[in-house]
């Protein structure tokens, strides 16, 4: 199913997925059917996968860098609607994956990722590690020029805790 998700056909792993195919399976890296579509640029199957239980959260090792979820993998490459279905299905903000999709997205100096992840409650401050250099998301997108309005960034210390200014 995952070669049929990665060429994206869609009528194929709907027949396997009807066949009892697990939606879950995965390679010897962790790479899943969603991961392999996400990976190739082949949204047709996205939306299938996931209304089988696909889980947005399962990570696939990429050597040497690591590992990518669907949504840094979807972010990276520029999909946004795959990124917007995958958040829509579920996705999880509050991981590791969604704050390297957030860094990947500012990378490549993509406003709309940005703000799309940031809408959907991801902290602009979260520190990441992609491919071992350590960072933070929004330094990385006002470094590329991507303009992120300053509610959304500003922050103040106050002790132990960060208070949000609206």
């Amino acid at each position: 199913m995952s070669i049929a998700a990665a060429l994206g056909q869609r009528e194929l792993v709907d027949l396997l997925l009807a066949r009892g195919a697990r939606v879950e399976a995965r390679n010897a890296n962790g790479w899943t059917a969603l991961t392999f579509a996400v990976e190739h640029a082949h949204p047709e199957a996205v939306p299938l996968l996931l209304e089988h239980g696909a889980d947005t959260r399962v990570l696939a090792r990429i050597m040497p860098f690591g590992t990518r979820g669907a949504l840094e993998l979807a972010a990276e490459t520029g999909q946004h609607a795959l990124l917007r279905a995958l958040l829509d299905q579920g996705a999880e903000v509050d991981t590791t994956d969604a704050t390297n999709a957030l860094y990947a997205a500012a990378a490549r100096g993509d406003g709309d990722d940005v703000k799309l992840l940031l809408d959907r409650g991801l902290d602009a401050w979260a520190p990441t590690t992609p491919r071992g250099a350590s960072s933070q998301a929004v330094h990385r997108a006002l470094s590329t020029g991507v303009k992120i309005p300053a509610r959304r960034i500003a922050r103040v210390r106050t002790g132990c805790s960060r208070v949000s200014i609206p």
